[in-house]
């Protein structure tokens, strides 16, 4: 994510005036257009030949949101020290 940041820093950024949150996401929509249809070095090809291709291969989501955080339970005997999240 870092990495696509940074591209929209060093080429869309540079020399642009926007004057609201709706007028930047304008210019960026038209920059887009025009960068996704560039051939892409990596992929030798353009994204907007393969974004079908890339969504029909998406798995749809599940009906039911995914439990998120941390919920381990540790039963603790006599030496009730537990080390959590460490690097050894």
């Amino acid at each position: 994510m870092e990495r696509r940041n940074q591209f929209f820093e060093t080429t869309f950024m540079p020399g642009r005036d926007v004057a609201s949150a709706a007028d930047f996401n304008a210019q960026f929509s038209e920059w887009l257009a025009v960068a996704n249809g560039r051939v892409v070095r990596t992929i030798r090809t353009r994204p907007v030949d393969v974004i079908d291709v890339d969504r029909a291969r998406m798995l749809p989501l599940p009906p039911v949101a995914p439990q998120v955080g941390w919920s381990n339970r540790v039963g603790l005997g006599r030496d009730y020290y537990v080390r959590v999240d460490a690097s050894m």
